[in-house]
């Protein structure tokens, strides 16, 4: 019986602890909805928010898949416009300080890509943002820490959006991400 209860405990606490941005893992699209305000869809699943719970100021939306079975189940915060100069300080710099809370957070990165793509043309430190741009030049970290709210995978990625400005974004892929995945990609068959 002991056990029991414990096991009880332990399942609801995993389903009450907040997840990051405020948000719960497998929330429904209503209680997103209600937390968050009004959801744009951008594709089937996906909907971007103007506001959560607890925003980071970082980030101006927030995009979220989720599944009518399985609910919340990846989040990412995407980043403010970031105006920078083409060795790409302004974005660097931004990917450093969230870099750096994530770490103190999570521990160290499983993995830690700064890297330019093997025969590419911008490979002189002034062509730094338009190697991002062209998506020939790589600025990622992630992280596996499997926390008992549920986030699973974690990715920071500076983006640019042309020689001057560029943005970073985080994303957290939660402990039902993988069904939500398969869920998502599942083809209606039922009229056949």
């Amino acid at each position: 019986m002991k056990k029991l209860l414990i096991g009880i405990l332990l399942f609801s606490g995993f389903a009450n602890a907040e997840a990051p941005f405020g948000l719960k893992t497998g929330m429904s699209l209503a209680d997103v909805k209600k937390v968050s305000g009004v959801a744009e869809v951008l594709d089937k699943n996906y909907y971007s928010f103007k506001n959560v719970p607890k925003p980071y100021k970082a980030f101006k939306d927030y995009l979220m898949l989720i599944t009518p079975q399985n609910g919340l189940c990846k989040v990412l915060g995407w980043g403010k416009p970031i105006t920078t100069n083409v060795y790409g300080d302004g974005i660097k710099d931004e990917f450093a300080s969230l870099k750096e809370s994530l770490t103190e957070k999570y521990g160290t990165p499983v993995g830690d890509y700064n890297f330019l793509r093997s025969g590419s043309i911008w490979k002189e430190p002034n062509d730094w943002t338009m190697g991002l741009y062209k998506e020939e030049r790589t600025l990622v970290a992630a992280w596996e820490p499997n926390e008992e709210n549920g986030v699973k995978n974690i990715m920071l990625k500076a983006r640019a959006n042309g020689p001057n400005s560029g943005q970073v974004t985080l994303s957290y892929e939660l402990s039902n991400s993988q069904s939500c995945f398969k869920e998502k990609d599942r083809k209606d068959t039922s009229g056949l």
